[in-house]
């Protein structure tokens, strides 16, 4: 696995987390 393609993992997986928390947060 290129360095890469676990950049972009890292970058999707922490897109999902920022929008689930704002999302918990507006309510």
């Amino acid at each position: 696995i290129g360095f890469q393609v676990l950049l972009s993992i890292g970058e999707l997986s922490l897109a999902i987390v920022i929008a689930v928390t704002s999302g918990l947060l507006t309510g």
